[in-house]
């Protein structure tokens, strides 16, 4: 699952769970009542099923934990249930796999060929992180 997927369906379960607040709480972790919050909160489910970051995905707890914590943005969740790792910031070094990018799709300048990455899926991206490891 990409990124932004995870992130819009944490979005969407964050909405869930603003409703059911609203509504004294009608709907549990992974319990489905009827109507439409009731498979609003199927979400979850798909979050679960997707979330890789954990071993053992019979730990919900730990699941749970980084889910529910809402002081932290739901894209940092994402990022934290599919086992992103947070991207160094490099000033004016090109990386490997921009380089990689840039050389396979004729040889663009740093600039261009940063414009260009950054508008690359999480996917497309990834392929490339793995190509790089392939190579080092």
């Amino acid at each position: 699952m990409e990124l932004k997927d995870m992130k819009d369906l944490i979005d969407i379960y964050d909405a869930a769970r603003e409703i059911d607040g609203a509504m004294g709480y009608l709907v549990g972790m992974g319990q489905h009542t009827g109507g439409a919050v009731g498979k609003l909160n199927r979400v979850y489910d798909i979050i679960l099923r997707n979330t890789t970051a954990f071993n053992n995905k019979s730990n919900v707890q730990e699941i749970n934990n980084v889910l529910f914590n809402l002081n932290v943005s739901a894209e940092e969740r994402a990022k934290a249930l599919l086992g992103v790792k947070k991207e160094e910031k490099k000033e004016n070094n090109m990386s490997f796999e921009l380089w990689l990018f840039a050389v396979k799709h004729l040889g663009q300048n740093f600039e261009t060929t940063n414009r260009i990455y950054a508008q690359l899926s999480y996917g497309e991206k990834e392929i490339l992180k793995k190509e790089y490891e392939e190579t080092t």
